[in-house]
């Protein structure tokens, strides 16, 4: 996939939900609502833009997955 045709696809979408990636900071930079998966050892040193889009989970390492926290951001997206 190049970058045009990522930013394409990206450009017409209502939501995201994945891993922290380039199609998450595309979606990003388009203000595009979403949720993302940051697989973080200390999560306490990870800085959050306040004005993002996308809303991060922790998802630490050997801690279960936070698969609540995931639901309940999922559930305040407008577009679903």
């Amino acid at each position: 996939t190049t970058m045009k045709q990522m930013f394409s696809v990206v450009s017409n979408c209502s939501a995201f939900l994945g891993l922290d990636s380039g199609p998450m900071h595309c979606c990003q930079a388009f203000n595009i609502p979403g949720v993302a998966i940051f697989n973080t050892l200390h999560p306490a040193k990870f800085l959050i833009n306040p004005i993002s889009s996308i809303v991060p989970i922790h998802a630490t390492l050997g801690d279960p997955f936070p698969t609540d926290d995931l639901l309940n951001e999922l559930e305040k997206l407008p577009v679903l």
